[in-house]
């Protein structure tokens, strides 16, 4: 059957001898109004490169693909290096897809492709020979897609590999004959050395999908294992690239892979990394076979939240498909048990409202089942992270105040800032100081604000003039904020802030009267009222109560109490009844009596 298809099909795998016809729509490349003609200068290259390009320059031009050119575009030549030894001709059109209008055409998100292949035994792979120049090029666009090699200019009549835009060109089809049909109609032609028919087993995207499920691939599995420890950052996200793309084959991920991402913002290698480093190769080692999902068939999710992660995993029939976890940040671990169950079957999301809505317009049903049964979800839960210490109550860091878009976007609008990042990138070594970091720039490791910037009054409150501030003088809050953050002249406003502060003018200032403005709290739940109600008749053994409300919701707590009753009574009743479900909250009004 299959034999018979690619003989049938067979001009399918010929070289192509003429230009692509024209099928409804040809590649445009749309570049802003009043856009000057790009033109870069062309590489360097070596003697046998300069020969290599030459042959395939021949090449394309017997083939009808480019011509020569005169105009005011020019765009060097790439030459990347191919499995098997060839030589792979690419433009760098850097500049040019800069200046090109981008379209958002929806490509596959390829963790999701394998998905659809539940049910299916025989696999095929396609692969189109020369697939970019079988696309033809609009017209009035020719003349942008000049490259300049050491022979002079050239320009495609086809689209060229290294443009914008190109993958929303082509579509993909499901059954073998149907893709042959619509190839031999658009005289598309396939590369048969590439193409992989009717296979039982078929390497995939970096995995190996089968009957049974897919796997991740033995030839990545095995670089990852002989992956050297990071020396730097760029090694650490190249490993963390490559081992992210399989997270969904290892449990608990995310938790074994925090003390890594944590040196993504300031690398330092230490035994801790070095442990979740060998954790993170070893769980590749294990990883099962992921079964595809049939979706006739219900699922399960499996959640839990115990200890100071959440744990997911989807199964059908007892096989996995997909493990999930994610450990829970300082506030989140605040909440209740109950709170904490609602994030993980809702995906983790901030508020009640939107983990309602996430789970809207599903056939679901919520179960209780003991951690004895629930293992996976509950292992990844439970699971130790390598960083986990004791930690104290409350613990300053700038960098949990800070919004880091807010101080990106402050730093891109701070001329002076700008300035001062064009001369770091010219002359590091003068500005040694400083570092570029994912788009932060740093001071000694620091993280660089304008010193025009918003956030700077609330840090200064903050860090001296609050309950956990402190209530420090300059020298304590300028070493506290100094080992984080950096803007000029931060020295001179944390002092300037000091002598301006009120509870530094207790001499010139008149005692408070019985009625002064309280200010209104900027968030809800975290600013509350406490009176007591007393002297009332006795009822179940209880004849006062505590009220207790948020000042900026008026949301209430009624407690019944027994008078007399002691501070250490109260306390535990506020934290039941409050900090249980709300957390600490940042201030608490009373009376004096």
């Amino acid at each position: 059957m299959i034999k018979s298809l690619l003989k049938q099909y067979e001009d399918l795998f010929s070289t192509p001898s003429e230009l692509p016809p024209k099928r409804g729509i040809d590649h445009c490349i749309l570049t802003a109004p009043g856009q000057k003609p790009i033109n870069v200068r062309p590489y360097k290259y070596g003697y046998l490169q300069k020969g290599e390009i030459e042959n395939l320059v021949e090449e394309m031009l017997q083939a009808g693909v480019i011509k020569p050119s005169h105009g005011p575009y020019s765009t060097p030549v790439l030459l990347v290096k191919k499995k098997d030894g060839g030589w792979c001709f690419s433009i760098d059109y850097r500049k040019l897809n800069q200046a090109t209008v981008s379209d958002k055409f929806p490509l596959p998100v390829i963790e999701d492709l394998p998905d659809e292949l539940h049910g299916a035994s025989i696999f095929s792979k396609l692969d189109l020979r020369s697939g970019y120049h079988q696309i033809k090029m609009k017209e009035d666009d020719i003349e942008k897609t000049v490259f300049r090699m050491h022979e002079g200019h050239y320009k495609f009549l086809v689209m060229s590999f290294g443009l914008t835009k190109c993958p929303s060109h082509f579509p993909i089809s499901h059954e073998l004959g149907m893709v042959f049909a619509i190839l031999r109609d658009n005289k598309l032609f396939a590369n048969r050395k590439k193409c992989v028919i009717a296979h039982l087993r078929i390497q995939y995207l970096g995995h190996w999908i089968f009957v049974k499920g897919v796997e991740a691939d033995g030839d990545k599995v095995q670089v990852m294992m002989n992956w050297p420890q990071p020396k730097d950052v760029t090694g650490l996200r190249g490993f963390l690239g490559l081992k992210g793309y399989y997270r969904r084959f290892v449990e608990g991920y995310g938790k074994i892979a925090a003390p890594l991402t944590r040196l993504l913002n300031t690398f330092k290698w230490d035994g801790t990394a070095i442990e979740a480093f060998e954790k993170l190769k070893t769980a590749m080692i294990s990883a099962p076979v992921l079964a595809l999902p049939d979706w006739s068939l219900p699922f399960i999710i499996e959640t839990d939240a115990l200890g100071k992660g959440l744990g997911q995993s989807l199964s059908q029939n007892g096989h996995p498909i997909a493990f999930f976890s994610q450990k829970l940040s300082i506030c989140a671990q605040g909440k209740s048990i109950y709170e904490r169950e609602l994030m993980a079957v809702g995906e983790v999301q901030p508020q009640f409202q939107k983990w309602l809505t996430k789970l809207l317009g599903y056939d679901f049903e919520i179960l209780y089942q003991p951690g004895l049964q629930n293992k996976a979800a509950d292992a990844l839960s439970r699971l130790k992270t390598t960083e986990e210490q004791p930690k104290e109550l409350a613990v300053m860091s700038a960098l949990g105040i800070i919004d880091l878009e807010v101080v990106l976007k402050e730093v891109e609008d701070d001329p002076e800032l700008q300035r001062l990042i064009e001369a770091v990138q010219k002359d590091p070594e003068r500005y040694a100081k400083y570092q570029r970091s994912n788009d932060k720039l740093l001071y000694k490791g620091r993280l660089v604000l304008s010193k025009y910037s918003t956030l700077i009054p609330t840090l200064l409150h903050t860090f001296q003039d609050s309950i956990l501030g402190g209530y420090s003088r300059f020298l304590r809050t300028y070493k506290r904020m100094r080992g984080e953050i950096y803007w000029d002249g931060m020295k001179k406003d944390i002092k300037n802030y000091e002598e301006q502060c009120d509870r530094n003018k207790t001499e010139s200032t008149l005692p408070a009267g019985l009625l002064q403005t309280i200010p209104v709290p900027e968030l809800m739940l975290e600013d509350w009222t406490m009176d007591f109600v007393e002297g009332l008749p006795t009822a179940g053994n209880m004849n006062a109560i505590m009220i207790v409300v948020d000042r900026l919701s008026k949301y209430a707590y009624f407690v019944t109490l027994r008078h007399p009753f002691s501070a250490k009574q109260v306390a535990e009743v506020f934290i039941d009844k409050v900090i249980r479900k709300h957390g600490v909250p940042k201030a608490i009004i009373t009376d004096q009596d």
